[in-house]
């Protein structure tokens, strides 16, 4: 698993043949098909008193250990824009550490080294098993657009058209159906 950056020069590049990345691709050499929409959360170990409280203001931030994403990320970069809407960067947060994965930021907030970000579909089973929680937002509301992405021009081999026919009539049950898209912008 890598960053929507890094996914996305693996398919431009021919390493891979579809990617699933997260937020506005403007590349002219691929195609970029709108996939599903989901929430950026914050996470929290399970006992934490901001899952219990009042929603949090995102300048709360500031106040407590935060788990950052590494450069690239999709889920940084909708931090990044949300914090300069209240003139702030992620130089102003006390970041704990930067992790390149969100198996990693999980396990680094389960473990209660500070809270994190999260979209909310990668975070499910932890919920269920209440191995993390989520704090509310009092200010912001934060959705990632993720998109399935492949080489214009570039024919895809058979399994990856069948991958892409599963995918798209997958997300409707997996995400709920009501964000899902079916259409390529090719």
């Amino acid at each position: 698993m890598a960053n929507s950056k890094t996914v996305l020069e693996y398919v431009a590049d021919g390493t891979v043949d579809i990617g699933i990345v997260s937020d506005p691709v403007y590349r002219k050499d691929l195609v970029v098909e709108p996939y599903f929409k989901d929430e950026v959360v914050l996470i929290t170990p399970p006992h934490h008193r901001w899952s219990q409280g009042p929603p949090i203001p995102l300048s709360a931030l500031q106040t407590e250990p935060f788990i950052l994403r590494e450069p690239g990320s999709g889920t940084r970069a909708i931090l990044e824009a949300q914090l300069q809407t209240i003139g702030l960067t992620v130089d102003n947060l006390q970041v704990a550490m930067v992790l390149g994965g969100l198996e990693a930021v999980k396990a680094a907030v389960m473990d209660g080294l500070g809270v994190s970000l999260a979209p909310s579909i990668g975070i499910r089973r932890e919920l269920e098993t209440k191995r993390l929680a989520v704090a509310r937002w009092a200010d912001v509301e934060m959705v990632r657009d993720f998109n399935l992405v492949y080489a214009k021009g570039r024919p895809l081999p058979a399994r990856m058209k069948a991958f892409l026919k599963c995918a798209r009539e997958a997300v409707a049950g997996w995400i709920g159906g009501s964000e899902a898209a079916s259409e390529g912008n090719g």
